[in-house]
């Protein structure tokens, strides 16, 4: 018992504290999910939703300091102290850490890409997932999650994709014994069979032993852009196969001796076998599979500006009826519980918790 009594009283002088620190951490828990309910750590919300956390978890801080049951020229020296660290962090990481925050609301202010859209930085390609306060998620064709800075995003040209269509290529080296004119007829009749438009073919050099040309046509779909760059590649292959063509890209060297006209090529009958399995097997596109975070982003960024169209053309339906009455009225109150209901389902697919890694 006289252990007892000696240790209680020292334990007693810290409950203040430790009952300050443990409401204030589910105080920040509670916050936390309001705040994520409310949309805030979705991709528009994450910058606002990033900085509430860390200014409401340095203000507990503060407060627990001044808790605790010492003295106050102890606590001015751990406040100092903690203000010191602060500092010293602030200083030492300021470049990095200051410079990708601003950047960031730079990328924000100049809104050259959103979540869904394919870039291109350096050497990173994919279709954006995440913009953050720090950095930019890219998802790449492999289906990984690459987190560069935006610093690099910043510094380095970015190549975004556009939306409303893109130009697809492939080149191909021919020998000088193919005519232009055959050459070009191939490769259209390449970009048609991969469902590009407007489709145009452009000699780009005239090597030492191949002439190299270029295929390019425009796709409108960009969502499939990587699966169309493969196919375009392959209906070059079977057209110029098929039209007995003979591909010498990179460079053409043989010391095999051959029959007189022989030519290097596919067997036609073989290709039509393997052609005939391969239409009889469902496929699945693979931007389906490798994509699947950033179409998530792109599709919330869809209903993201449809709810904030509808909430704009509500509040002037609104404004509009003010002093309205009769027929006209009731039919404007009936618009409006249909907006309503739209923009609470948006609401309600936003507010659902985003797949995570």
């Amino acid at each position: 018992m006289e252990l007892l009594d000696r240790i209680l009283p020292g334990l007693l002088r810290w409950v203040p504290a430790a009952l300050t620190l443990g409401v204030g951490a589910l105080a920040l828990v509670g916050i936390d999910w309001a705040l994520k309910r409310r949309g805030f750590q979705q991709e528009s919300g994450r910058i606002i939703h990033q900085l509430v956390m860390l200014a409401l978890t340095a203000a507990l801080v503060v407060v627990f300091v001044l808790a605790l049951d010492i003295e106050s020229s102890q606590k001015n020296q751990l406040l100092s102290l903690l203000g010191l660290l602060l500092s010293g962090a602030i200083a030492l990481s300021s470049t990095t850490f200051l410079g990708n925050a601003i950047a960031g609301l730079m990328i924000r202010a100049v809104g050259d890409f959103k979540p869904g859209d394919f870039v291109e930085v350096g050497k990173f390609f994919g279709r954006v997932s995440e913009r953050g306060l720090l950095h930019v998620e890219i998802q790449s064709d492999a289906r990984d999650l690459i987190a560069v800075p935006n610093l690099h995003m910043v510094a380095n040209p970015v190549k975004v994709v556009r939306a409303s269509g893109t130009i697809v290529s492939a080149d191909v080296s021919l020998g000088y014994d193919v005519d232009r004119v055959t050459a070009e007829r191939l490769l259209l009749q390449a970009a048609a069979a991969a469902s590009l438009s407007d489709a145009f073919v452009r000699v780009m050099a005239l090597g030492d032993h191949a002439v190299s040309y270029r295929v390019s046509g425009f796709l409108e779909d960009v969502k499939h852009l990587i699966s169309v760059r493969s196919q375009l590649h392959a209906q070059v292959l079977d057209a110029l196969h098929g039209g007995g063509v003979e591909i010498v890209s990179p460079r053409f060297m043989n010391q095999r001796v051959l029959a007189e006209g022989q030519r290097f090529v596919a067997d036609p009958a073989r290709r039509r076998e393997a052609e005939a399995v391969a239409t009889s097997e469902e496929s699945r596109a693979p931007e389906d599979i490798v994509f699947d975070k950033a179409e998530s982003a792109a599709l919330r960024e869809q209903l993201r500006q449809r709810r904030d169209v509808l909430v704009a053309a509500r509040a002037e339906l609104v404004e509009q009826a003010k002093g309205k009455s009769g027929e006209d009225a009731e039919r404007r109150a009936q618009r409006l519980a249909r907006m309503d209901q739209q923009i609470e389902r948006l609401e309600l697919a936003l507010a659902e918790e985003p797949v995570e890694d």
